[in-house]
């Protein structure tokens, strides 16, 4: 006898999921993500975790279409000369280009070896504003543990264009320009690997040329502390390859 096919069940996007995972368990979401024909659309993942410890920390893994991604709470973000621990963690997936299908699939995964009960919050959202448009201004707020990007793609008679950045916090952070492809270098271990970027405090200045990039991702790391942005850091650096306006 032959059994029609079970149709996996989707969590939902922008639901907030309140768990608990100790060792031995592991917890499944799995989300579908509309998109349409040949369009990007980038999601970002928010965690949290109240009494998770740095011995028996929260492993969360998530598969989608471009590779595997994760991270650990709590996250411990180190600087030259300190380090700070977090307890939320907030990251932008490559994005899915659905190429010519309408939807596209992501499961996260949740494990720990803690011997009791640790307590963890998750939500997935697509984010409704990542692609920047010409002379528009773009309000992005970050943190150390919850860096931003979004995308940029050139329109036909433009061949250059000025990425600004204005803060009025002036908390130390790093704006990076990077070609539009996975992965994105959104850590503050991997920002200045790849791509042009400039330390900012109140404002910064990225001249990008349409023969280097024609789509480009704008990423904004914000450091723990306030060293690398001093006089001796300012200026544009080339790699190998907060509140701010955009």
């Amino acid at each position: 006898m032959k059994f029609p096919p079970v149709k996996p069940t989707y969590n939902q996007l922008d639901t907030l999921y309140q768990s608990t995972v100790t060792a031995g368990q592991m917890r499944e979401y799995r989300f579908q993500v509309s998109g349409g024909v040949n369009k990007m659309v980038a999601v970002r993942v928010n965690v949290s975790s109240s009494n998770a410890q740095e011995t028996y920390p929260v492993m969360f893994v998530v598969i989608q279409q471009k590779g595997v991604i994760s991270w650990e709470l709590p996250l411990e973000v180190a600087s030259s000369f300190y380090n700070q621990r977090y307890d939320t963690i907030a990251r932008t997936l490559c994005p899915m280009d659905f190429g010519d299908k309408e939807v596209s699939n992501l499961v996260i995964r949740v494990t720990c070896i803690s011997p009791s009960d640790t307590a963890y919050r998750l939500i997935v959202s697509t984010i409704n504003d990542f692609e920047i448009k010409l002379s528009a201004n773009h309000t992005v707020i970050a943190t150390p543990s919850q860096p931003q990007y979004y995308h940029f793609k050139f329109t036909d008679g433009i061949d250059a264009v000025q990425v600004q950045g204005h803060s009025k916090d002036k908390i130390c952070a790093t704006i990076s320009v990077q070609k539009a492809t996975c992965p994105v270098f959104d850590l503050l271990r991997s920002v200045e690997f790849i791509g042009k970027h400039q330390t900012l405090t109140t404002t910064s200045s990225i001249i990008v040329q349409k023969r280097d990039f024609t789509d480009f991702f704008i990423v904004l790391v914000v450091h723990p502390i306030d060293t690398e942005c001093s006089e001796l850091n300012q200026g544009v650096s080339i790699g190998e390859e907060a509140h701010n306006n955009l």
